[in-house]
Formats: structure tokens, C-alpha cells, sequence
């Protein structure tokens, strides 16, 4: 896995000096690396937890990164959790595009990482064979990397434009560099050589390196691995909700990506855990994660009208949230596994709350989820 590069002439970038950028630490740096239980999945996924190929490694120190220049139409903007630089690019007219970057320990299949980001826009899960197709060569810093280029079919749920990801991927030391722009299908074409040729630009500062932000732990880091990109991706981190957690819901740290975890125990020891994470925009629409939540127990993808028959609607703080109910078989163990799902829709922001585990523990806090869900208070909710 690699990364990207372009020919700034061929866009008019203009140059500037060489600048050096170290992710800021939001909270003192901690006094040993956080370690990364979640999978390492780039941004733009509400819910990369529940093991991965990344379950149980430690975060690496991070290097400073260094451009040479911005190009034209790109704003350097303070970076979320997760991100080690971010961007916001707008052009005359005011079309808007995100761009991230984020750094994670290796870890995890490719053909996972190709089919989420088609996910986010809608596209059909793709076999190993086309996973290698869809990638073009590129440099990052004069190594090598693949960059992969999808597009909607259709404008997503909440927006009027097809979407459109291009992602950079590079392998270097013991991290794994994911270059993410996200925006308008034809906006980000547009933007795709200024995004090559900044990321022929590129390169890392070992000398410099530092211990990962405090709250990389925590993934969505108080909000996000940008649970962005497009994902908590176009604006940060989003202010928590107040909630009153129920009683037998333990809460521990969260892993990559997540802003709250909760273990639920049921009888004989039986298990299921609650997590909590929130995306900008759609995150991808309904359909395409109420199909994630079905491979993640072993089904198959359905329409909209297959999901019509299996979501329903529920009151929640300033508006509605979509219920999603789906039992499967855990891809791990072979267990019998149940999803019970709300998607809340709050602003600029969607809130993702996934009950996953043991059917009899989902069946005994179906009531006490639905209430969490419905008595959350966002704090700009309309």
C-alpha cells in the first residue's frame, strides 16, 4: 500500500515555502503510545469496531510531514482526531471538497478497505481481483503507492451532486498512510491532478516524529477519526450529547473510531456491546450502512425496498432515528449474532448507536436502547 502524485503545473498550484506540519495535541501527550484494539480502517466509516486486523497493536510515533506547497484553492485547517494534516478546498463558485490524512498502524485486508470506501458511495462490494484493477500507481515522497478513484452512481441521501473519494494509500515503517479528498464527483475530478502533485511533494521528517495525540486511542477521538474524510469527515469533531446510560451498561474505552463503548452482560455470562460514533453529512446514506450492518453478520445486501421492510421509526431529540434489526451469524466465532441499529441524523452530523452480540442480551435491552436513543440530547439540535 503506497501513496500519490501529479503534475502541479498542470493546475496552476501556487508555491509557497516549505512548510512543516505536526498534528496538534488536544490533550497532553500520554505517557506511552495509545493502543489501537479497533480495525485500522481509514475515514469515513461511523463503525470500524469489533476487532480487526489492527486488534492489539500500539500506535507507532508519527513523523512530522512536510509540502512543499499548497495548491490553488486549498485551506490548511486545524485537524481532527485521527488526521495528521486536513484541508478544505473551494473553488469560485463555492463547491466545497475535504481532504485527510491520516496515519495508522498496519493492519487489515485491502479488499476491506476498497469495499468500505465504495460503500460510502454506493457501489457493489468488489472481489480481490478488482480490488488490484481499480488502483493506479503512484509516488508519495518517491515511494510507491495505489490510488484508488470511485464515484456514486447517483447523488447520496442529502446531497444534490454524485460523491466522489479518491484515496492514496502508502505502507512506510510501521504505519499505514491513507490521503483521502471527498466532495462533488465532478469538483473532485477537477481537484485530482493538484491532489497527485501534492502528494509527490511529501515528505516525512523522522527527525521530528512524536508520540500519536492523546486521544488517537480513542479514534473518533472525542468525536472522530474524522468518523470523517467525509466522514466524521467535513468538520471535526462533534460536541458529545448528553445521556443518561442505563444501569448494567459498562461503560470502557473506546476503540479506533468510536466515541463511547459500553459492554452489556446478560445471563450466563452471555455478551453484547453498545458503541457510539457520528460522521458529517450522510455518511454514505441509509442504504449503504444498513447493508454494512448486514455483512457484519453474514447477510447479504439488500434494495431500498428490501430495507424498507426490515427499518422502522422512532421519536429522538429533534427529529426522527431509523431502527435496524437484523440477526446473522458472527463471521468469527460461528455464533448466532444480532444488530440492533439507530441512525439519527442531527444537523450536520449523522449519530451512529450499534447494539451487537449475544440475540438474548439484544432482546433484553432492546427497551433500554431505544430509550437511550430516544432521550439523547444533542447540544444543537433544532
Amino acid at each position: 500500500m503506497t501513496g500519490l502524485v501529479l503534475s502541479l503545473a498542470t493546475v496552476g498550484c501556487k508555491r509557497e515555502q516549505v512548510r512543516e506540519y505536526q498534528a496538534p495535541q488536544e490533550a497532553p501527550p500520554a505517557p506511552a503510545p495509545a493502543t489501537q484494539t479497533g480495525q485500522t480502517l481509514p475515514p469515513g466509516h461511523p463503525d470500524i469496531s469489533g476487532g480487526g486486523g489492527n486488534a492489539g497493536l500500539t500506535m507507532p510515533a508519527v513523523p512530522k510531514l512536510v509540502w512543499k506547497s499548497l495548491p490553488e484553492g486549498w485551506v490548511e485547517k486545524a485537524p481532527s482526531a485521527m488526521r495528521a494534516a486536513s484541508f478544505e478546498i473551494t473553488n469560485s463558485t463555492g463547491v466545497m471538497a475535504d481532504v485527510s490524512v491520516i496515519p495508522l498502524p498496519i493492519g487489515g485486508r485491502e479488499l476491506d478497505l476498497v469495499n468500505m470506501w465504495r460503500q460510502q458511495v454506493s457501489l457493489p462490494p468488489s472481489s480481490d481481483a478488482d480490488a488490484d484493477k481499480e488502483a493506479a500507481a503512484v509516488t508519495i515522497g518517491g515511494e510507491k503507492g495505489k490510488l484508488f478513484d470511485m464515484a456514486s452512481a447517483q447523488p447520496l441521501q442529502g446531497s444534490a451532486d454524485r460523491t466522489r473519494i479518491l484515496v492514496a494509500m502508502m505502507q512506510r515503517g510501521q504505519l499505514s498512510w491513507f490521503f483521502k479528498v471527498t466532495g462533488a464527483a465532478e469538483f473532485v475530478e477537477a481537484q485530482k491532478p493538484a491532489f497527485v502533485e501534492f502528494l509527490k511533494d511529501i515528505s516525512f521528517d523522522e527527525t521530528a516524529a512524536a508520540a500519536p495525540a492523546a486521544d488517537m486511542g480513542m479514534g473518533m477521538g472525542g468525536g472522530t477519526m474524522d468518523m470523517s474524510g467525509g466522514g466524521m469527515g467535513t468538520g471535526g469533531s462533534p460536541d458529545l450529547p448528553e445521556w443518561t446510560v442505563p444501569a448494567n451498561w459498562k461503560s470502557v474505552p473506546p476503540t479506533s473510531m468510536l466515541l463511547a463503548k459500553f459492554d452489556v452482560t446478560g445471563s450466563s455470562n452471555a455478551k453484547a456491546e453498545m458503541t457510539v460514533s457520528s460522521f458529517g453529512g450522510p455518511a454514505g446514506g441509509l442504504l449503504a450502512n444498513v447493508n454494512r450492518w448486514r455483512r457484519q453478520v453474514g447477510l447479504g445486501p439488500v434494495d431500498e425496498a428490501g430495507m424498507d421492510k426490515m427499518i422502522s421509526t422512532i421519536d429522538a431529540s429533534g427529529g426522527k432515528a431509523t431502527l435496524v434489526d437484523v440477526v446473522g451469524t458472527d463471521a468469527k466465532s460461528g455464533a448466532q449474532t444480532r444488530i440492533l441499529g439507530a441512525v439519527v441524523p442531527q444537523g450536520d452530523q449523522t449519530w451512529f448507536y450499534k447494539m451487537m452480540g449475544n440475540p438474548a442480551v439484544v432482546e433484553d435491552q432492546k427497551a433500554a436502547f431505544t430509550q437511550f436513543v430516544q432521550t439523547i440530547k444533542y447540544p444543537h439540535a433544532p
